[in-house]
């Protein structure tokens, strides 16, 4: 399990379109992704990459840190967990981020 998700953040890195492929076959994301990596490639890696993460748990730290609400949002959804992840990061965004990394320790999906 561990060398496929490998191998797919490695062509999520070099080939995002056929990482992308490779996750969801010719979808909206697919072609969403196409037009990303014709624009800028760093836009197609990007969006590739959070394809390939989205239930990682190192992805929702990281968003943690950056954007709280988001790491939320990716983790539960929305819910009252998510608008007081908001109201939190609007209070402040340490106390946000606090918040965001002690429901993705703690609650479960």
């Amino acid at each position: 399990m561990i060398i496929g998700k490998t191998i797919m953040i490695i062509l999520a890195v070099f080939l995002p379109p056929i990482a992308v492929f490779l996750q969801v076959g010719v979808s909206k994301h697919f072609w969403i992704n196409i037009i990303l990596t014709l624009v800028g490639v760093v836009p197609g890696m990007i969006h590739a990459l959070v394809l390939t993460l989205t239930n990682s748990k190192i992805l929702k730290i990281v968003l943690a840190v950056i954007l709280p609400p988001l790491s939320v949002f990716l983790h539960v959804g929305i819910n009252k967990h998510f608008w007081i992840s908001i109201i939190l990061t609007l209070l402040g965004v340490v106390p946000g981020m606090i918040y965001a990394i002690l429901l993705i320790f703690t609650k479960r999906r």
